[in-house]
């Protein structure tokens, strides 16, 4: 009696994650972005769903963006379509769709999508890894964990109703795009925060327009790069500032606080690793790929 009555409180109070979709006009995402090759500027991009669009027979989902902190200038950027049935999410770009999302793959099974942006020029494959169910501002969501073998190793995280935590448009493989180091910095449902990545402080983040008798953070080099292991941060500016680098899970595994323009760094470990610079008048992040 004592094991049957166990049996049903477990029951009745084990709740499984249901299936969360990806699309909703309720929803906000915020992106951490850096432009261009010399990561002259880093800004938080935000996305939101507004109307549909149906074209042939498929209803489509108008994504728009905004840069600015009161998410009030909206711009048209993509059409996403989302199938329920398979839980797979579409991007229409050139009268050809790409798949950029599937929340019912399996362990083992292989996700076959474009880099970021829907360039169809550099498609790759990743392969589940693990899928596990966290718990996010209260809400437990399905996680997939991937890794993508072909391209250095990276590895990226889905999260079922959120997206990929890299940003909702964007993933690791950037090789083919001007965007480094995409990041999702938070998202919110009915305006109510649920999704936070504690690396920043807020929502929005800006490194654009500092002046140049600051911290000059077009000026920063990374060189060479792609590397074999020893490689130059030359930040054009003797301030004191603090540089780390982390990998992928977020791990630091350099860390250090000088004055000096230019830091020699050596890591054995290969991967794609994120570089963060701090100054009292701004920050700069870019990433550095060791082979």
């Amino acid at each position: 009696m004592k094991v049957l009555l166990i049996f049903i409180i477990i029951l009745f109070t084990f709740k499984p994650a249901k299936s969360q979709h990806l699309i909703d006009t309720t929803k906000l995402w915020n992106v951490y972005k850096c432009n261009g090759a010399f990561f002259w500027g880093c800004y938080t991009k935000t996305y939101k769903f507004f109307s549909d669009s149906t074209i042939g027979s498929l209803k489509y989902s108008k994504l728009y963006e905004t840069f600015d902190s009161t998410n009030t200038n909206w711009n048209y950027t993509a059409l996403l379509r989302e199938d329920t049935l398979t839980k797979k999410v579409f991007w229409r770009s050139n009268n050809n769709e790409s798949l950029l999302y599937d929340f019912n793959l399996n362990v083992g099974d292989t996700a076959k999508v474009v880099s970021s942006w829907g360039n169809t020029s550099c498609p790759y494959s990743m392969i589940v890894d693990s899928i596990k169910y966290n718990t996010y501002f209260g809400k437990v969501r399905k996680q997939f964990y991937f890794n993508a073998p072909t391209f250095y190793g990276h590895k990226e995280t889905w999260i079922e109703g959120i997206g990929n935590t890299w940003g909702l448009l964007d993933n690791k493989v950037a090789v083919c795009t001007t965007d480094y180091g995409p990041r999702l910095i938070c998202y919110k449902e009915k305006s109510s925060l649920r999704y936070f990545d504690n690396y920043f402080s807020k929502c929005h983040q800006s490194t654009v327009g500092f002046k140049e008798n600051d911290f000059v953070l077009n000026n920063i080099k990374v060189y060479p790069n792609p590397s074999h292991g020893n490689f130059i941060i030359d930040t054009g500016s003797n301030y004191e500032k603090n540089i780390t680098i982390k990998d992928e899970l977020g791990q630091t595994i350099f860390e250090i606080k000088n004055d000096k323009e230019s830091v020699a760094v050596s890591l054995s470990q290969k991967g794609v690793f994120f570089i963060s610079i701090w100054h009292s008048k701004g920050n700069w992040s870019g990433k550095i790929v060791l082979l």
